[in-house]
């Protein structure tokens, strides 16, 4: 018996149905492939702030307003007073020493001590306080009494640095004659890096890049019978100086660092940008002037840098009662001196902060707070006037004013 194989016949038609049926079911799994990374790239996108960032990128406004919330904190302070905070503390010198408070006013601890006509200074991780002329200096966090320095010196200020693991006390050695004090203080504990006199400048103000490894600080001196301006740029490793800005006719008792090489000086009357690449001289440094007031009604009442991305600028008219219709300003500045974003402010800025992606600018009555991009955020208006402002986060402000101690909240 012969094997015969059977031929199979193809039919067309169902072989064309067939392709097309599987052409549908491919349709209709890429279609759910699609909507499914599509949601996941919105709920990732969402979660990482991605496309408010794009917005901002390109320069889109975006409504993230919202209702603050004021709260009258019950503590009343025994006599004259200085208060600020940080990290969620308030910290005043009263009559009663060095106190400190939660969010909520409640006590958390009180450290006795005298300090005459005190001097504060809010810095991300800890408080200043001193006396002009006199030679302690002592740093307040969360906790009490993070550190106490002791110079031989007359002191005429303290800064704490940007990493907020540093201290910058500036000393009077003579009329004339000045030193930079750089300390580690790790822990609580100060270690000295370095001392730095300077026998021409008289020093007034220091600040220190956002990457610990220069100093930048700001003086005075008589050339020629007048009185002329430098700002000195040094390393914090062992204060060598790197180079020095002479600032005729100017004298900065501001200086905000943007980034490692990048400095904003700043006075009533003028804005300079200052950089300093590297420990040699280099094509890429900048000394340029941003703004004059040459006469005009503006002048600038603050500065800040914000994120690392910007300097803003608090501009105001010069002589104007804040009862009267008045607009200041607050203009951001890139690093290299471009104007980026600009918002109005109803009355005259007093000050303005910044911490994290916040910004702050407090009138006689209002407190305003926007973001890095200078997108608004909220207002709120106080009963009386605002003596100061200081961030407990970047969401929470204490307020003393006139009549009181205040917290603001802007969460969402």
């Amino acid at each position: 018996m012969s094997d015969t194989k059977e031929k199979k016949v193809i039919n067309r038609k169902k072989f064309e149905e067939l392709k097309k049926q599987q052409l549908r079911r491919r349709r209709i799994t890429y279609t759910v492939l699609g909507v499914v990374g599509l949601v996941l790239i919105l709920v990732l996108g969402y979660s990482l702030g991605i496309y408010e960032k794009l917005l901002d990128a390109m320069g889109v406004k975006r409504d993230i307003s919202v209702t603050p919330v004021l709260t009258q904190i019950e503590y009343e302070p025994r006599g004259e007073y200085v208060i600020g905070a940080v990290n969620d503390c308030i910290i005043l010198c009263d009559e009663n020493g060095v106190t400190g408070l939660d969010r909520d006013g409640v006590w958390k601890w009180n450290v006795h001590c005298t300090i005459e006509n005190p001097l504060m200074h809010c810095g991300e991780s800890f408080v200043l306080l001193s006396e002009y002329g006199g030679k302690c200096v002592w740093a307040f966090d969360g906790n009490g009494q993070r550190f106490r320095y002791d110079s031989e010196l007359p002191i005429i200020g303290a800064f704490p640095g940007d990493s907020g693991e540093s201290l910058i006390v500036l000393c009077k050695q003579s009329d004339f004659e000045t030193s930079a004090t750089y300390l580690n203080c790790n822990g609580g504990i100060l270690s000295e890096v370095f001392t730095r006199k300077f026998g021409t400048y008289h020093m007034i103000t220091a600040a220190q890049s956002v990457y610990p490894d220069f100093l930048a600080l700001s003086g005075v001196y008589e050339s020629g019978g007048e009185m002329t301006g430098a700002v000195v740029f040094m390393r914090t490793r062992d204060g060598e100086v790197i180079s020095t800005s002479v600032t005729e006719g100017q004298v900065y008792p501001v200086l905000e660092y943007l980034n490692k090489d990048t400095v904003f000086a700043v006075n009533s009357e003028s804005l300079r940008l200052l950089r300093k690449v590297g420990t040699a001289s280099s094509g890429k440094d900048v000394d340029k002037e941003l703004w004059s007031a040459r006469g005009g009604r503006l002048t600038i009442a603050d500065a800040v840098c914000v994120d690392g991305q910007y300097c803003v600028v608090a501009f105001r008219e010069e002589n104007v009662q804040e009862s009267s219709s008045s607009v200041s300003s607050l203009v951001y500045y890139n690093g290299g001196g471009k104007e980026k974003h600009r918002v109005e402010v109803n009355g005259r800025i007093e000050n303005v902060l910044a911490l994290g992606n916040t910004v702050l600018a407090y009138t006689g009555r209002c407190v305003y707070m926007y973001n890095e991009n200078g997108n608004y955020i909220g207002t709120q208006e106080l009963s009386s006037e605002i003596r100061t402002v200081s961030y407990l986060d970047s969401r929470n402000v204490m307020v003393a004013c006139q009549d009181g101690i205040y917290r603001i909240s802007f969460e969402e």
